[in-house]
């Protein structure tokens, strides 16, 4: 696999001149190309090898990122108990961190990931109140992709405890926003929920 032929000589030369936020970039890299190839076990340690390397450097970015990624392998891998224990120490990392902008936007995504490990374990209130944390940080930030991602995510949450008309009402909040910058894959994605609730109703127009 090409990416991880690149992240693994990434990692050779970070070794070679010991710089250690290259060297936490490169396990993290290849990690990403495990992740991607499905090997989640694998996935998992190089993010933890960038995790103690960032511990070391403490770049509170890095520790978060590092965190968020190895609860995004181990929810894939359905541990979801763990997953959610990384996501919470990822977000507490960063909502004490900086307010740069990239902190914020990567905190956003973290808030999106901690409220669908809360749908899979069936713990709606809490997937809410982590879904809406992260719809009222991306509108600050006036991130459109994001809070049309934000209103998707909470619809899914009222179409989990069958509650279809007000899933159609954020449904439709996010189908705006992806149509507003003509953003083509979250339309797609909205228009493919809305069908699967009108389909789930019976077809009511």
């Amino acid at each position: 696999d090409s990416s991880l032929y690149y992240a693994q000589n990434g990692l050779r030369i970070a070794i070679e001149f010991l710089y250690l936020e290259w060297l936490a970039d490169s396990r993290n890299r290849i990690g990403n190309a495990w992740e991607a190839v499905g090997n989640y076990e694998e996935s998992k340690n190089a993010y933890l090898r960038a995790l103690s390397i960032d511990q070391q450097i403490g770049i509170p970015y890095g520790i978060g990122r590092d965190n968020h990624q190895i609860g995004v392998v181990l929810a894939k891998s359905a541990n979801l108990e763990e997953a959610l224990e990384f996501e919470l120490k990822s977000i507490k990392i960063l909502e004490n961190s900086s307010s740069e902008r990239k902190d914020s936007l990567a905190l956003g995504n973290i808030y999106n990931s901690t409220g669908g490990i809360f749908i899979d374990l069936a713990e709606y209130r809490e997937a809410l109140k982590y879904f809406r944390k992260g719809l009222s940080l991306r509108e600050s930030l006036k991130d459109t992709i994001g809070i049309s991602k934000s209103y998707n995510e909470i619809a899914l949450v009222y179409e989990s405890v069958k509650l279809f008309q007000t899933a159609l009402r954020y449904h439709n909040k996010s189908l705006h926003y992806s149509e507003r910058i003509s953003y083509l894959p979250g339309q797609a994605t909205s228009y493919q929920n809305i069908g699967n609730i009108y389909s789930s109703l019976g077809g009511l127009d």
